[in-house]
């Protein structure tokens, strides 16, 4: 049997939780620990949790007062990392097939040498944001950890991403595997089947509103405050009835959102701020409700929320520099702004247009990208190093 131990955010449900029902649902018999790296988080476990045979929590090891001065919280973080680890290694008596690292921390180069003793491959799983926004401090220390790792995935189609982190990291050829992340509500919205724009609004409590969706999680880098302003400059030219859907549903800080509250409040704006943790079956109604997706985040890797927009053949408003070459490849299936200043216009160009047609192969790639496609792969992969 193959044992693999997953090392990550346990309470990332849309990640973490996706990725382990999709290899649940390819390999039973699959045994799957996780190691939590959200130390210190007293939520109640998620429900996928109980497909994995064995879930590391963590806890915090410093007093209380040490994590509420910024200058020491990092390092109390990292140490309470390490020492997790330290504490996993000298309890397990066998050894796992993979130990599978997702969202690469520098902590990481630290433990690295531990982990070998409790694996017989370690495969690095980069998410986007822990390379791309990375400072060159913290690539030098993923670096040590590449180069003492077995392997490194991406997609086999991000190419683009693919070439950062080799040049970031400098990533050997060798080490490389094609393992891209699918999206789990690809397949949902797959099988529930066709849904109108309306009847999705209705669901939601938005019945005859013009919904624009501004970003999809609560962080800064998703540059709410940027957009909102440049909507208002245009109110006047946009449909009377629009009303801005903001998902904060994780990722927000508490004094964030209530800064784009207020901003919203001063412009005049119509919105609605969706606060609480959303079911598959909730999203797939905020999915499907909108006409337009603005997005226009600093740096993005894997466009899973975009693919599923578009999935829906919602129109959608792209920054330039976030560039998905494969989906690209059959004419640019949105609207882009190539600075803030720019978006108003293109916003009002976009809702004036006729709808938008995704074109019909880009949709039938995109039908692969969910995870009853993609798990398969990991599965594989998995297993391969049992052998």
């Amino acid at each position: 049997m193959t044992k693999v131990l997953l090392i990550g955010n346990l309470f990332d449900d849309k990640w973490m939780g996706s990725l382990v029902r999709s290899l649940k649902s390819h390999a039973p018999d699959l045994q799957i620990d996780i190691l939590n790296t959200q130390i210190g988080r007293q939520s109640q476990l998620p429900d996928y949790s109980r497909l994995c045979s064995q879930v590391y929590v963590g806890k915090k090891h410093f007093g209380r007062l040490g994590y509420g001065i910024p200058k020491w919280r990092t390092f109390l973080q990292n140490m309470d990392l390490y020492l997790e680890v330290r504490k996993l290694v000298r309890s397990q008596k066998e050894k796992y097939d993979v130990l599978n690292i997702h969202y690469l921390l520098p902590i990481w180069s630290y433990c690295v040498s531990d982990m070998k003793r409790i694996a017989n491959r370690i495969l690095l799983s980069p998410w986007g944001s822990d390379i791309l926004r990375a400072k060159k401090q913290t690539l030098k220390k993923l670096a040590i950890l590449v180069e003492k790792a077995d392997y490194i995935s991406c997609g086999e189609e991000l190419v683009r991403f693919q070439n950062d982190i080799t040049k970031f990291l400098h990533v050997s050829p060798c080490k490389w595997v094609h393992l891209g992340f699918g999206t789990e509500m690809i397949d949902v919205i797959q099988k529930a089947g066709p849904i109108t724009r309306d009847e999705a609004k209705e669901k939601m409590g938005l019945k005859n509103r013009y919904v624009v969706v501004c970003g999809y999680n609560g962080h800064k880098a998703q540059n709410h405050i940027k957009i909102i302003e440049e909507i208002a400059k245009k109110k006047d030219e946009l449909p009377p009835n629009m009303i801005l859907l903001l998902p904060m549903t994780y990722g927000g800080e508490e004094r964030y959102v209530k800064e784009i509250e207020q901003k919203l409040i001063a412009l005049g704006l119509a919105y609605r701020l969706l606060h609480h943790y959303m079911t598959n079956d909730e999203l797939l109604y905020v999915r499907w409700c909108a006409d337009i997706f603005i997005h226009a985040q600093d740096t993005d890797a894997n466009s899973a929320t975009l693919a599923e927009y578009l999935f829906c053949r919602t129109k959608i408003i792209n920054a330039a520099w976030l560039t998905y070459p494969h989906w690209e490849k059959y004419g640019k299936p949105y609207y882009e702004f190539a600075t803030f200043s720019s978006l108003g216009e293109v916003l009002v160009k976009a809702v004036c247009a006729q709808k938008k047609i995704v074109p019909k192969h880009l949709l039938k790639q995109i039908a692969q990208s969910g995870w009853n496609s993609v798990g398969k792969r990991w599965v594989d992969f998995y297993q391969a190093c049992s052998l």
